[in-house]
């Protein structure tokens, strides 16, 4: 149940800090990507400053835990928002261990749209227009939360496809992740 999931994450990126030389890995050029409900632990990573109460105890708490770039393939970004559809409410329900009326501010608190500020890094969004489980209108409502705040980025918009991708598309979406990574985390 929210918030382990995030707080799982954290660990695992600075616990790849922590070793970042032993790894080969820079410290400071970290990007994560996800699908679905990866998406949505990418996005956090993004967004959810290392003050937050959700750090967890996994160790290495001398690491940053926040990333400098992410990718959501059909990531949802609201989870408090009336536009879920009510296929995905169970989903939402059981990730955060209640209903939006009985749990209010963990909906809030788990939605990377309410993490954001002007320090954090891109963030590419891959949405299809016929999303069954996460709309559109999530990544739509993420974009232009984001400009109002000044954290770059864009939405790739994916005509006519569902919450899965085609394995074109999804070759192609992991190209232009790959590009967006290139850029936004150059030396």
């Amino acid at each position: 149940v929210f918030p382990a999931q995030v707080e799982d994450v954290k660990c695992a990126v600075r616990f790849l800090r922590a070793n970042a030389d032993k790894l080969g890995i820079d410290p400071k050029r970290f990007g994560a990507i996800g699908f679905s409900a990866g998406a949505h632990l990418a996005m956090m990573l993004a967004v959810v400053d290392e003050d937050s109460d959700m750090e967890g105890t996994g160790g290495h708490a001398e690491q940053p835990s926040k990333v400098q770039a992410a990718v959501s393939f059909v990531g949802p970004t609201a989870l408090d928002a009336d536009d879920l559809p009510d296929v995905s409410k169970p989903l939402v329900r059981d990730f955060i261990g209640g209903t939006p009326q009985e749990k209010p501010e963990l909906f809030k608190k788990a939605s990377p749209i309410t993490h954001l500020s002007p320090d954090d890094g891109p963030i590419l969004m891959i949405q299809g227009t016929k999303d069954e489980l996460v709309p559109p209108t999530q990544a739509y409502r993420m974009a232009d939360a984001m400009g109002n705040v000044g954290v770059k980025g864009r939405v790739e918009i994916l005509p006519g496809l569902g919450h899965g991708l085609n394995p074109q598309e999804a070759i192609r979406g992991l190209l232009v992740a790959e590009q967006f990574f290139k850029e936004v985390l150059k030396p």
